[in-house]
C-alpha cells in the first residue's frame, strides 16, 4: 500500500513550477497577446473604436469597413487547402519497405479519423491571424481499443516559453494549455 501511494505522489506535477511557467509566459507575452486580439478584431471587421465610430456618425457618414485583411487571410487559406499533401512514411533501408507501408496506412487512418484537413485549415487560420497555432496528439482509451486523437488548441489557451526563438517552439523549455475555470 505504501509503495502505491509513493508512486501516486511521484506522479503529481509540481504545481508551483507549472504556475510559475504560466505566469512568466502570461506576463512577458502580454503585449503580443494584445496585438493578437487586435489582429483578430481586424480580421473580423472590428476596425473602428467606439470613439472613432461615434465621430464618423456625428459627421453624418456611415461607418464602413472594406475588410482587405479577411480577403488576404482567406486567400492564404485557399492556397493551404489546394496544396493537400498525402501522408507517407518512407523506408530507411530496402528492408524497411513493408514497415513503411504499414506506417503510411496507420498515418492515413489517423488523419482520416481526425478530419486532419479540416483541423489543418482551422489551425492555419489561427496562425495567419493571431500568429500561433497548436495541436496536441492524445491517446484515448476507446470502448475496445485505444484511439489517437488530434486536438486543436485555441490560440488564447496555448502558452509557451517566452524565451523560445524557434518558429515551431523547438527550443522551448515548456509549452502548455491554460484553461480558466
Amino acid at each position: 500500500m505504501e509503495n502505491g501511494l509513493a508512486a501516486v505522489q511521484q506522479q503529481q506535477p509540481d504545481l508551483a513550477k507549472l504556475k510559475r511557467w504560466f505566469e512568466e509566459s502570461r506576463d512577458l507575452l502580454a503585449e503580443a497577446r494584445k496585438e493578437a486580439e487586435t489582429d483578430r478584431d481586424y480580421h473580423d471587421g472590428k476596425q473602428w473604436t467606439p470613439d472613432e465610430a461615434s465621430k464618423i456618425r456625428a459627421r453624418g457618414q456611415p461607418v464602413q469597413t472594406f475588410n482587405l485583411v479577411r480577403v488576404a487571410i482567406n486567400g492564404m487559406i485557399g492556397v493551404v487547402e489546394r496544396s493537400r499533401a498525402d501522408v507517407k512514411a518512407w523506408p530507411r533501408t530496402n528492408n524497411d519497405e513493408m514497415a513503411a507501408d504499414v506506417a503510411t496506412q496507420a498515418l492515413r487512418f489517423v488523419s482520416d479519423q481526425n478530419r486532419w484537413q479540416h483541423l489543418k485549415l482551422k489551425s492555419a487560420r489561427d496562425y495567419f491571424v493571431e500568429g500561433t497555432a497548436a495541436c496536441v496528439v492524445e491517446v484515448e482509451p476507446d470502448r475496445t481499443d485505444y484511439k489517437i486523437v488530434l486536438r486543436r488548441i485555441p490560440w488564447a489557451e496555448f502558452f509557451a516559453d517566452p524565451y523560445s526563438r524557434a518558429e515551431d517552439y523547438g527550443d522551448a523549455r515548456y509549452m502548455g494549455v491554460a484553461k480558466w475555470m
